[in-house]
C-alpha cells in the first residue's frame, strides 16, 4: 500500500474516480428553475435561445434587467443549446479541475515532493467538500448553479495561484511564456467579473499576497500588476451593470440590518465546525513554529472566507448555495495548516481526519446518491406527463414537486414548481416544453430522513 501511494497511481486513481462520480451525479441531476429560464431569451418573452446570435441579444437584455454576470450566464445558456452530455463531461472535470487547485495551494511552499502526504491531503480535501458544503447539489451538480458558484471558484483560484506562489515560493518559479501571461490577464478579468461574492474575495486574496511579497522586499513580476488590474476592472464591468445597481439592498437599512445578522448565522448553522477546525490547527501550526509565510497564507484564505461572505451584506437575499467559496476558501486554509503540521512532524492529523470523514461519507454518499437518483426518477415521470399532455391537446398540467430532502440532491431547498401556474418557475417551465401552463402539487413521498 506505501507503495502504491508513494508511486503516484493513488492520486491518478482518486482524480477518475472523482470524475466519474461526478459524471454520474450530474447526469442524474435534470434541468431546474433557472435553467429553464436561461433556455429562454431575455430580450424576446417566450423565445427559445437557439442560435448563437440569440445568446448575445440575451445577455445584453439580461445586464440591463438582472445582474452583471455574464461570463457564468453567458456559459449557461451555451451549455444549454447543446445536449446535456456536454455539460456533464465539462462539469466533472471542472470538478477534478477544483480538486487539483485546492490541494495546489497546500502544496505551495516547498519544491519537496511526498506523494503519500499529497495524495492523503487530496483525498482529505475531497472529502471535506464532500460533508462541508452547503446545498452541494446545487452548487456541483445544478447546470446554472454550478456554473454560477463552483466553476466561479475554479476561475477565481486559478487567478489567485501566481499571486500565492510568489509569495510563497521563489519569484522565479511562476515566471511564463509572453502568451500565457496574455492568456492569464483575460482570466483575471473573467475572475474578477465572475460573481460578486467569489470575485471580490479573490481580488482581495491576490492583494494581499501581492502585498505580503512587497513587504518581504521581493518584486512582483509586471504581468501580475496586469492581471490585477485587469480583475479590477472586470469587477467593475459587473457591478456597474444597470441590472446590478437596481437590485442590490433594494430594502435599504432594513435590508442591510438582516443581511449582517445572516451572514453570521448562515455559516455558523452550516460549516461552524469548519471554523474549530481551522482554529485548532491554527493554534497547532503556532505552537509548532510553522513558517510565518505558511501561517500568514492560511490566514489570507481565511479573511477571503470573510469578504466572500461580508458582499452578501447589499445582496437582495442569501441563498444558502452562496456559501460555495466561503467554504472552499476555508477547506483551503485548513489544508496549508496541515501540510505544515504534517512536515513538522504530526503525520498523523491528516490520515484521522480523513479516516473520520471517509467514515462520514460512506452514508452521506448513499443517502445522497439516492435522493439524487430518485429525483432523476421523479424528473422523467414529469416530463413524460407534460408529453403526455401535449400529445392529449391539454393545454395544462399538474405535476407532482420533488421529494429531495438532502443537500445532495439540488432540487432541495431550490424554488419547485408553485401551486400557482402564474407564479415563476412554473411559467418558464409551460414556456419551456410548449404548454399552457404548468402547476405544482404536493410531492407524493419523501426519500430518507
Amino acid at each position: 500500500m506505501k507503495q502504491f501511494l508513494s508511486s503516484g497511481k493513488a492520486q491518478a486513481a482518486l482524480l477518475v474516480c472523482v470524475f466519474l462520480l461526478m459524471l454520474l451525479m450530474t447526469s442524474l441531476t435534470p434541468m431546474l428553475a433557472d435553467d429553464y429560464s436561461y433556455s429562454l431569451s431575455f430580450a424576446e418573452f417566450g423565445k427559445r435561445i437557439r442560435t448563437l446570435g440569440d445568446v448575445f441579444e440575451s445577455l445584453a437584455a439580461h445586464r440591463e434587467s438582472i445582474n452583471g454576470r455574464m461570463f457564468s450566464h453567458g456559459l449557461a445558456m451555451l451549455f444549454l443549446l447543446a445536449p446535456k452530455m456536454v455539460f456533464n463531461v465539462f462539469n466533472a472535470l471542472n470538478a477534478v479541475l477544483l480538486l487539483c487547485l485546492i490541494g495546489s495551494f497546500s502544496s505551495a511552499a516547498s519544491a519537496e515532493r511526498c506523494r503519500e502526504r499529497d495524495f492523503v491531503l487530496l483525498l482529505l480535501a475531497a472529502l471535506l467538500i464532500w460533508e462541508a458544503m452547503p446545498m452541494f447539489g446545487q452548487v456541483y451538480l445544478w447546470l446554472d448553479g454550478s456554473l454560477n458558484y463552483s466553476w466561479g471558484v475554479t476561475v477565481c483560484l486559478l487567478f489567485i495561484l501566481p499571486y500565492c506562489r510568489a509569495y510563497r515560493e521563489k519569484a522565479g518559479r511562476i515566471q511564463r511564456s509572453r502568451a500565457l501571461q496574455i492568456l492569464f490577464i483575460l482570466l483575471a478579468f473573467a475572475a474578477g467579473g465572475y460573481s460578486e461574492g467569489t470575485s471580490s474575495a479573490a481580488i482581495l486574496i491576490a492583494f494581499c499576497f501581492g502585498a505580503l511579497t512587497l513587504l518581504d522586499k521581493r518584486r512582483l513580476p509586471l504581468w501580475l500588476y496586469a492581471a490585477f488590474a485587469a480583475a479590477c476592472l472586470g469587477f467593475l464591468y459587473m457591478v456597474t451593470a444597470p441590472g446590478e445597481l437596481g437590485r442590490s439592498a433594494q430594502g435599504g437599512l432594513l435590508t442591510v440590518a438582516k443581511n449582517i445578522r445572516a451572514i453570521f448565522a448562515m455559516p455558523r448553522e452550516k460549516i461552524l465546525w469548519l471554523y474549530v477546525l481551522f482554529a485548532v490547527l491554527l493554534v497547532l501550526a503556532l505552537m509548532q513554529k510553522v513558517e510565518r509565510r505558511t501561517v500568514l497564507s492560511a490566514l489570507v484564505f481565511l479573511l477571503g472566507n470573510a469578504a466572500s461572505l461580508g458582499v452578501f451584506v447589499f445582496a437582495m437575499y442569501l441563498p444558502w448555495r452562496g456559501l460555495c467559496a466561503p467554504t472552499i476558501f476555508l477547506t483551503v486554509a485548513c489544508l496549508i495548516l496541515l501540510r505544515a503540521l504534517w512536515d513538522r512532524g504530526l503525520r498523523y492529523l491528516a490520515p484521522v481526519l480523513t479516516g473520520v470523514f471517509a467514515a462520514l461519507f460512506v452514508f452521506s454518499f448513499v443517502l445522497g446518491l439516492g435522493d439524487i437518483g430518485v429525483m432523476y426518477m421523479e424528473s422523467r415521470q414529469r416530463e413524460a406527463a407534460i408529453f403526455s399532455a401535449i400529445v392529449s391537446g391539454e393545454d395544462s398540467v399538474t405535476l407532482p414537486q420533488y421529494s429531495s430532502n438532502t443537500k445532495y440532491a439540488a432540487a432541495h431547498d431550490l424554488p419547485d414548481l408553485d401551486e400557482d401556474a402564474g407564479q415563476w418557475p412554473n411559467y418558464d417551465v409551460a414556456l419551456y416544453y410548449g404548454i399552457g401552463s404548468v402547476a405544482g402539487s404536493p410531492p407524493v413521498e419523501s426519500f430518507g430522513e
